[in-house]
């Protein structure tokens, strides 16, 4: 089975603001012919709530958020929503595109393991902590002298998540965060969009845990962000060779592309004043050869030349995201609520 997949795809935030405006078949409309440009056929797109929500209309706004996306897949035919190891099958069909759901911060479950599974029976199957601001899952080390962790209620989730099937997103954890979940977590995770440690900026993964993330079976979504503050002149990806060029990095200190993902994080869609609103004081400039979702297929060549097998090429495309899901949705959601 061919799969070429983006672990993030913001498009839920292009839906919800498309849709104030009274648009439909947003997917069809702005994204189809994109991802079949790129040759894309399956992503993750997160449920993704702005500070301005948080904590109290939060569920709220999760919620919107998800019809929003349900009626997308309803009025778009040619996309699969993912639930179950099984509906890959589906992307056989060339015209076919999957979206497996995820979230993008905790607090749209609150400290619930009920609303965690109403989520999870409406078809969301990947959980990210958080994104910006804490919540009752972890602190985004936004409290004063705070470095960022996962709290109880957090590590009580991991568990749940995993007895459930869920597929665990690390993403936006900050360094120690992202070191807990590597000590408490029993079965291998995500880390859907994330940069390399770079010594003028303080995020993005370690050399330390590159090595533990991939002794651990997880996968690793490289993003390609070149977003800067005003006063900086590029950001941590300027271009496609500085994206090989840290793909060649984590393949170089862990010996394989065994954990090796595309995670691009593409904003070239998102409404200007919503990146004003959101990220003040930041430039979003574009990544030259991987501004959209359409030019994905521009990376492969890149790869073949830098001396990648079409083995390495078609992992790194997919395969190792579904040899992760395969280790993890086998035993569906349970019935304990600890």
């Amino acid at each position: 089975m061919h799969i070429c997949i983006d672990l993030h795809y913001d498009v839920p935030l292009d839906f919800f603001y498309r849709h104030q405006n009274g648009e439909k078949n947003i997917f069809s409309k702005y994204h189809l012919e994109k991802i079949q440009q790129g040759g894309v056929n399956c992503f993750i797109a997160p449920i993704y709530v702005e500070p301005w929500f948080k904590p109290d209309k939060a569920l709220r706004r999760g919620m919107e958020t998800l019809e929003i996306i349900l009626e997308e897949i309803e009025n778009t035919r040619q996309l699969v929503k993912i639930e179950k190891f099984d509906d890959f099958k589906q992307l056989q069909d060339a015209e076919k595109i999957g979206i497996i759901i995820g979230v993008e911060g905790g607090e749209i479950i609150e400290d619930s393991f009920y609303l965690l599974d109403v989520y999870y029976r409406l078809g969301v199957r990947c959980f990210g902590f958080v994104h910006g601001e804490p919540n009752l899952v972890a602190d985004a080390g936004s409290f004063k002298n705070s470095k960022g962790g996962i709290f109880e209620f957090g590590r009580k989730l991991i568990k749940q998540l995993e007895n459930r099937g869920w597929i665990i997103d690390g993403a936006h954890l900050p360094s120690y965060g992202l070191d807990q979940l590597i000590e408490i977590a029993t079965k291998p995770f995500l880390i859907s969009h994330t940069l390399l440690e770079n010594p003028g900026r303080n995020v993005g993964l370690s050399r330390s845990q590159v090595e533990k993330l991939a002794e651990k079976g997880c996968l690793i979504g490289l993003a390609a962000l070149n977003i800067h503050q005003e006063n900086e002149e590029m950001g941590a990806v300027p271009d496609i060779h500085e994206y090989v060029k840290c793909l060649n990095y984590i393949k170089n200190i862990t010996g394989s592309v065994d954990c090796i993902g595309l995670g691009f994080d593409f904003y070239d869609f998102l409404d200007a004043g919503f990146i004003k609103r959101r990220y003040p004081g930041l430039v979003f400039d574009r990544v030259e050869g991987l501004e959209g979702i359409q030019d994905t297929k521009n990376l492969f060549p890149l790869l073949e030349n830098s001396g990648y097998s079409q083995t390495d090429i078609e992992q790194i495309k997919g395969k190792n995201f579904i040899n992760l899901v395969r280790k993890l949705w086998t035993t569906g959601v349970q019935n304990e609520k600890n």
